[in-house]
């Protein structure tokens, strides 16, 4: 309430004038209590400035911490738990790996990645970093099937194919081959067919492998024939003299060079070409004579286009000596002596 105060202006009259109160600080401090406890039980809303967050309080988990990725590519994703306040960043450590989802942000969070085909035949790792948190990506290799496994050429040459198998987005290669087998293709991606090309064969039967892409197909190929005049034949021995006549078994050598083909006949219907009467490069025929129960004999057998003569020993007459002196025998009124 405020005072009236009666002053003088002028000579004789008087004016009435309001006078403010003073104001002190013994009693606007619980002024300013009350009015706070008057808002408060009105319901008046109040807010809270969060200060610079600890480090201590802004951990990160990831999970989980390893994952993996088919050859053919592929999605993920990974948990960030943290506390609302704190603020995250990722780091990536490789390019074939994407992060799809935002590389850095605030508070709990999904981490999305994906993968694009691994055309490779390894294996490949990359890591998702979040402060000294990381989780492990894993992409598994191209796979690769050869069918058949197993070829056959004939000795004039050609061509000869396996069915390569592998994922569409996967690449591969011919690892390697032999002199005598071309590929028609060095490398390709996904399945294919793939023909092998071999040359005319002049020699024994060979055998060849091919690497495709770490997996192997083999190639067998038919001995050739040796163009005329390149071979020469040297069969031994050429002469068996004095065979037993109880009959036996006799060994022919052939020398000849590696792909040159022969044979062996027998000229005597008493001897025959029990094993080897065919070969190619060298071998061993072998002439079986059958037992003598005449006079002496002699044969020949055509061995690699050389004679081999076989002779056959006189099994005798035996003789049974009788001494009988002073006995005379009659036979047809004839007299004969045995001595």
């Amino acid at each position: 309430m405020s005072r009236l105060l009666t002053r003088t202006r002028g000579a004789g009259r008087h004016a009435r004038m309001p006078l403010r109160p003073t104001l002190t600080a013994s009693w606007l401090l619980p002024a300013l209590v009350l009015l706070a406890a008057a808002s408060l039980r009105c319901g008046t809303a109040s807010s809270t400035v969060a200060g610079p967050t600890s480090s201590l309080r802004c951990g990160v988990t990831l999970s989980p911490q390893t994952a993996n990725v088919g050859a053919a590519g592929g999605s993920g994703t990974v948990t960030l738990a943290t506390d609302r306040e704190c603020q995250w960043a990722i780091v990536l450590t490789s390019n074939w790996l994407s992060i799809t989802s935002s590389m850095s942000g605030q508070g709990p969070s999904s981490i999305s990645y994906s993968a694009g085909p691994n055309s490779s035949a390894s294996p490949r790792t990359a890591e998702v970093a979040v402060g000294d948190q990381k989780v492990s990506i894993s992409q598994q290799a191209c796979t690769v099937a050869l069918n058949p496994t197993s070829l056959t050429i004939g000795a004039a040459g050609g061509a000869a194919k396996t069915a390569i198998a592998t994922d569409d987005s996967c690449s591969w290669s011919v690892d390697s081959a032999p002199d005598w087998i071309a590929p028609a293709l060095s490398s390709g991606k996904g399945s294919a067919d793939l023909t092998l090309l071999a040359s005319a064969n002049q020699g024994a039967q060979r055998t060849g492998t091919v690497v495709i892409a770490g997996q192997s197909v083999t190639i067998t190929q038919a001995a050739g024939t040796v163009p005329p005049g390149t071979c020469t034949f040297t069969p031994a021995p050429l002469t068996f003299s004095n065979v037993t006549a109880s009959g036996t078994s006799l060994d022919v050598s052939i020398t000849t060079q590696t792909g040159c083909a022969w044979t062996a006949v027998s000229g005597a219907s008493w001897m025959s070409v029990s094993n080897g009467a065919s070969g190619t490069g060298n071998g061993t025929a072998r002439l079986t004579v059958a037992q003598n129960s005449g006079g002496a004999r002699s044969g020949f057998a055509t061995v690699a286009g050389s004679t081999v003569t076989v002779s056959h020993h006189d099994p005798g007459l035996r003789l049974e000596c009788k001494r009988s002196a002073g006995v005379d025998q009659r036979q047809s009124g004839k007299r004969y002596r045995h001595g």
